[in-house]
């Protein structure tokens, strides 16, 4: 089978093309002591139409969590600010990232949690937050799961590479365990999470 020109929405990749709703940008824990010499201000100006921030518990060691926590705070903020949807990268931090949630205002459905593998009762708890979780083959075996517990539970690859056929391939297996799981057609659940997916633009238009 030949993968290319496949339509299936595609909630996040590091790789731009028109199935990607989100692409990775630079703004990750890991990158920060690179940023050591810019403020915040001019990343803000330089970035501001990127998507996955957050927190991460590798980087610790050379990033402490409180300069995480500021640093993604200070970015957090102000994307809401401007009514931008954002796209959030956590890593081994979950209850920390919920607490930080919980205690800002933001749109509804505006939160896209990228590449959750957390449980069941924290898509549970997502949801009531108003945060959309995406998911890729780490965890698209427990699709069925999530989506019976967030209404806005979308598809990602995640793929980080460059070459175009792994990618399709990768995108149409992950539609293809998750439709299975459903009982419903590749298309009909791409149509689903795109509807997902463009509750960002409905909310942020308002």
């Amino acid at each position: 089978m030949i993968y290319k020109n496949i339509n299936y929405i595609d909630a996040h990749s590091h790789i731009k093309t028109n199935n990607s709703f989100f692409c990775t940008s630079e703004l990750l824990p890991k990158n920060l002591i690179d940023y050591s010499l810019l403020s915040k201000e001019e990343l803000a100006y330089k970035y501001s139409f990127t998507s996955e921030i957050g927190l991460d518990r590798r980087y610790i060691k050379d990033i402490n969590l409180n300069t995480q926590l500021s640093f993604f705070e200070y970015f957090f903020d102000y994307l809401v600010s401007k009514f931008h949807s954002v796209s959030l990268h956590c890593v081994k931090e979950t209850e920390t990232m919920i607490n930080f949630l919980s205690n800002k205002k933001f749109i509804k459905y505006s939160i896209l949690w990228h590449g959750f593998t957390g449980s069941f009762e924290i898509a549970e708890r997502l949801e009531k937050l108003g945060v959309i979780i995406s998911i890729n083959s780490r965890k698209i075996n427990d699709f069925k799961e999530y989506k019976l517990s967030n209404k806005y539970s979308v598809i990602e690859t995640d793929y980080d590479g460059d070459n175009l056929a792994d990618y399709y391939k990768l995108l149409d297996y992950n539609y293809s365990v998750a439709s299975s799981k459903l009982g419903i057609t590749k298309d009909y659940l791409s149509k689903i999470c795109e509807e997902s997916l463009n509750i960002f633009k409905i909310n942020l238009d308002k």
